[in-house]
C-alpha cells in the first residue's frame, strides 16, 4: 500500500517539472553529474530488471546519497534507512493496452 501512495501522491495535480534550482535537483546534478544523467541510471533500473515490481529512488539518510533500486513484488529490497522519494509501479496493471 505506502508504494502506491508515494506513486499515485507523484501524479496528484498532474506533470511537474523539477525545479532546477530545488534542493533534490541540486542533489540529482551534484550526485550524478547532471539530471538526465540520474534518469538514464533511473531508467536502466528499469531496463534490467526481470518480472514485477518497483523501480525506486530513495534518499540515504546514514550515508546522505541518492540511490535508484528495485523493489520485487511489494516487499524485497527495501532498504534500511533509505526514505523512498519516487516510485515507479512497473507491475502489468501499472499499464494500459490501447490495442
Amino acid at each position: 500500500m505506502r508504494n502506491h501512495e508515494y506513486y499515485f501522491g507523484a501524479l496528484e495535480n498532474g506533470p511537474v517539472e523539477l525545479n532546477p534550482d530545488s534542493a533534490l535537483y541540486q542533489k540529482l546534478t551534484d550526485q550524478f553529474g547532471s539530471h538526465q544523467s540520474w534518469l538514464d541510471l533511473f531508467q536502466g533500473v528499469l531496463a534490467t530488471q526481470r518480472g514485477v515490481g518497483w523501480a525506486m529512488l530513495g534518499y540515504d539518510t546514514y550515508t546522505n546519497t541518492l540511490l535508484n533500486y528495485w523493489v520485487d513484488e511489494q516487499h524485497q529490497g527495501h532498504l534500511t534507512g533509505v526514505q523512498p522519494l519516487l516510485a515507479l509501479d512497473m507491475w502489468e496493471h501499472a499499464y494500459l493496452s490501447l490495442i
